[in-house]
């Protein structure tokens, strides 16, 4: 100890002044910085865990939008599919309809080529 005080008073005001700034900065790293990281890991570390909720709400948010639009899209692919089934019998029908009157045009041509028919009175 005293040859540390020897030696301040050796050096002087300037010299007392740069001890003084080396035992600063050495409070500085040996105190102040291992809680300035500590505090900012802990931020960093509340941070984090609010971003993975946060994505974490945006997925079940984002799994239910596709549920809802899957369900959706069953719906209309339903509608689709019996309005499909209705314009299959209406065409179906259509084509009966028009094979039955070809029929019977075509019966009453056969029934002009044999000659006239009998009038009824």
């Amino acid at each position: 100890m005293n040859g540390i005080l020897s030696g301040l008073i050796n050096l002087g005001l300037g010299g007392l002044m740069g001890a003084a700034l080396v035992w600063f900065l050495h409070y500085l790293v040996t105190r102040t910085l291992p809680e300035t990281s500590r505090v900012f890991r802990e931020e960093v570390s509340m941070e984090r865990d609010l971003r993975y909720r946060e994505h974490q709400t945006l997925l079940q948010v984002m799994e239910r939008l596709a549920k809802q639009q899957n369900e959706e899209h069953e719906a209309l692919l339903a509608h689709v599919s019996a309005g499909l089934k209705e314009l299959t019998h209406v065409v179906t029908e259509g084509w009966a309809a028009i094979e039955r009157r070809l029929d019977t045009w075509q019966a009453q041509a056969a029934g002009q080529r044999q000659g006239p028919r009998p009038r009824q009175q």
